[in-house]
């Protein structure tokens, strides 16, 4: 399908500033969060208007690459009217992300926060994720687990500062059923679970969904104090 070239009907310096846009390119105190070349289109000169004008030139040139590779900047750009709006009606075909979409659904969305456990390294400063619920073409009903940790292999207090203020320690997206972390949580480690029902669109938990999508195989550094489990 042709998307069609970017039509500019909404200002690209205003697009690229918008707090939407930042979030998915994940832009904070001036400078990317993530660094993955796999991810940012513009990472050796990179800026949200520069990084947005790489985007809109990859939906002109290749759509279906395009989708394929960022299904959420593709929806919240034809959504805002950057792109030729076909997308919001037929989009291309990408087989894996229509698996993704099939299989992981979000009807409902939910804050988890596991408390903290202090005789635990990995645990002592809690953690938090997000939770989906849906129901299947089946009838059954599934939660899901959305997140994002670390693994803490070192007690060394000098190399773990380092890892946190220089290097980064390596990240991990997990996406797997809700019961298996809180029956480890509550019943394993015997931590209080505290879960919040979340308002929000279907919009806004569909552009969560394809987000999540173009995450999945990225290399992304944690840091305790800037990039962790709550951003």
């Amino acid at each position: 399908i042709a998307i069609g070239m970017p039509v500019w009907a909404t200002d690209v310096t205003e697009l690229s500033s918008s707090a939407t846009w930042q979030l998915l390119v994940h832009h904070a105190d001036n400078h990317p969060q993530i660094q993955d070349p796999q991810f940012l289109l513009t990472k050796a000169n990179f800026s949200e208007k520069a990084e947005l004008a790489a985007t809109l030139a990859l939906f002109q040139q290749n759509p279906t690459a395009a989708w394929c590779r960022f299904p959420a900047r593709g929806l919240y750009l034809a959504r805002m009217g950057a792109i030729a709006n076909e997308l919001q009606q037929k989009v291309p075909s990408c087989e894996p992300l229509q698996r993704f979409l099939n299989d992981v659904r979000v009807d409902e969305l939910s804050l988890v926060y596991a408390v903290p456990e202090l005789v635990s390294n990995t645990s002592m400063m809690g953690h938090v994720f997000l939770r989906t619920q849906s129901t299947y073409d089946d009838g059954l009903s599934q939660a899901h687990t959305l997140a994002f940790f670390t693994k803490i292999d070192s007690i060394n207090p000098l190399r773990l500062l380092y890892q946190n203020a220089v290097s980064g320690m390596a990240g991990y997206m997990v996406l797997r059923p809700y019961a298996i972390d809180l029956k480890q949580y509550q019943q394993v480690e015997q931590r209080t679970v505290w879960q919040y029902q979340l308002t929000s669109t279907p919009e806004q938990r569909r552009l969560l969904q394809l987000h999540i999508y173009e995450l999945k195989d990225l290399k992304i550094d944690y840091y305790f104090q800037s990039f962790n489990c709550a951003t």
